[in-house]
């Protein structure tokens, strides 16, 4: 993510706070992103966290690449390949040093290469961490295939890092590929962002021409191994992180998580990320975890899991631990859609309306009767009715935006008019024709597009964009004949829309 995007995000976030009542001190608080660093800074923190791998302790090979991720507890992460053969230990130096270290093997138990059960990952620890005088800060975002990387491998016998750079493509979820020369060696080192954050471990190399050269790097995501390497990392700073979270204010919270420039960077990602597991954890089990329970604070802590590269299915499992309802759910997942698509998150960003949509439609599912068809007429509750299915459409209606896909904006539509079906006579109705003339607009079908333009303007919607919108359609319609939206239309498309609802209903996943 560009600095510009980063601002607009922290921007939007802000305004969506206030917008929704929270408290004025925690819509002020600052960026939680991390900045790009120099070369400088770079190559100290290579100097500082990146190691060497010997199986021996007389270092007559070097076997591998490794990196610090936890400096105060001396834990180490590698490729599981690169410790295979050592017994329960390895022997690590830094970056231009003789010096060699212990480091027990915590993973894998029994060396061995990564399979589809166990990824190829080992956890080293130091047996004296004070020899770590830095760490690498890891996010769990999904990699960023339009952005250059760095491996950052020591080769075959290298005292300094040999970096290597690229862009990453994508394979499947946990496979990237770096197409980019590097060497022997490389395995388990760490693949840097531009902010020096590791968002993935090079794990295999692909020879070119015989040599030892590679013409390409297999990269394991971060967001792959997040659940692997969190039961190794100390849990002392749990209550302290989650108790800044239940009660401190806007500075408390800058001064906890707004990474500094240079290290040390205070609480680590590894560590936050625990933290707030632990805490989802204890609001599924007994549901007594206050941060997660107050939608004030919730908002509040969103944009630090965003901005401090957290991941999505971190941000995901905390907005449903943190909702009171399955709608509250669907509300927070639309900030969340409306933060990552600013912030360029596209993929993410649809994820997220996706999830919001499921939820308005299993909300919507739990106040309509099994038996009930439009035949009946409307439902008690029929507003809440409507306005989950607004909200669901305007959530199909953002996805599509970023996807270009006439499929989701005709499922919008669909569920406009089911919103327009159960709502009374006001603002909510008039906002769904509205609704119903954009996203059948940007279907396509214009012949449900005009009237449904012309509907809302009668029912008061005075906006440029709807009366922009009313022109266009028309103008696209021509001489053919505008659908008639009646009643049976209506019922048509609710009946559509609550039984799709009812299976979320059973099944909301």
């Amino acid at each position: 993510m560009t600095s510009a995007s980063i601002k607009r995000a922290c921007i939007e976030i802000c305004a969506l706070l206030l917008m929704l009542g929270a408290a004025d001190e925690a819509a002020r608080a600052d960026s939680f992103t991390f900045p790009q660093i120099d070369e400088t800074t770079m190559t100290r923190e290579l100097s500082q966290s990146s190691v060497r791998i010997f199986r021996t302790s007389d270092a007559s090979a070097q076997d591998g690449s490794g990196f610090v991720v936890d400096s105060e507890a001396g834990l180490i992460v590698s490729a599981a390949h690169v410790v295979r053969g050592a017994r329960d230990a390895v022997w690590v130096s830094f970056a231009n040093s003789s010096d060699l270290y212990k480091a027990i093997v915590l993973l894998p138990k029994a060396a061995a290469t990564g399979t589809d059960d166990q990824p190829d990952i080992a956890v080293l620890k130091l047996e004296h961490p004070e020899s770590a005088s830095g760490a690498f800060e890891v996010q769990f975002d999904t990699i960023d295939v339009e952005h250059e990387h760095r491996v950052t491998g020591f080769g075959r016998d290298s005292p300094s890092p040999l970096e290597a750079t690229g862009k990453p493509g994508r394979q499947s979820d946990c496979n990237f590929v770096i197409r980019s020369p590097t060497l022997h060696g490389d395995s388990g080192s760490a693949v840097l962002t531009d902010e020096g954050l590791v968002d993935g471990i090079a794990v295999e190399g692909r020879e070119s021409g015989g040599t030892s050269s590679m013409a390409e790097t297999v990269v394991l995501p971060m967001s792959c191994v997040r659940d692997v390497i969190l039961p190794f990392i100390p849990d002392q700073d749990t209550e302290k992180i989650l108790d800044i979270f239940r009660s401190g204010d806007a500075r408390a919270l800058r001064n906890a998580f707004q990474p500094p420039v240079v290290p040390p960077r205070g609480v680590n990602n590894l560590r936050l990320a625990k933290a707030l597991i632990w805490g989802i954890a204890e609001r599924r089990k007994n549901g007594q975890f206050p941060v997660l329970a107050d939608p004030q604070r919730m908002l509040a802590v969103m944009p630090i899991i965003v901005e401090r590269r957290l991941g999505y299915t971190l941000l995901r499992d905390f907005t449903l631990a943190s909702s009171t309802s399955k709608f509250a759910a669907g509300d927070a997942f639309q900030i969340l859609g409306d933060t990552l698509r600013v912030a360029g998150s596209k993929q993410d960003a649809a994820q997220a309306y996706t999830e919001a949509r499921n939820l308005y439609w299993s909300y919507a599912a739990s106040l309509v009767p099994n038996s009930w068809s439009a035949i009946d007429g409307k439902v008690d509750g029929s507003l809440d009715v409507a306005k989950a299915y607004k909200a669901a459409a305007d959530s199909m209606t953002k996805r599509g935006n970023l996807t270009k896909n006439e499929d989701d904006y005709r499922q919008a539509a669909t569920l406009a008019a089911a919103a327009i079906f159960h709502a009374p006579d006001g603002p909510l109705k008039a906002s769904s024709w509205a609704t119903l003339g954009s996203a059948s607009q940007a279907a396509g079908d214009v012949s449900v597009a005009a009237p449904a333009y012309d509907a809302a303007i009668k029912e008061g919607v005075s906006t440029l964009w709807a009366k922009n919108g009313l022109k266009d359609s028309r103008d696209q319609l021509g001489t053919k004949p505008a659908l008639d939206l009646d009643a049976g239309f209506l019922a048509n498309r609710a009946n559509e829309a609550t039984s799709i609802a009812k299976a979320f209903g059973r099944n909301p996943s």
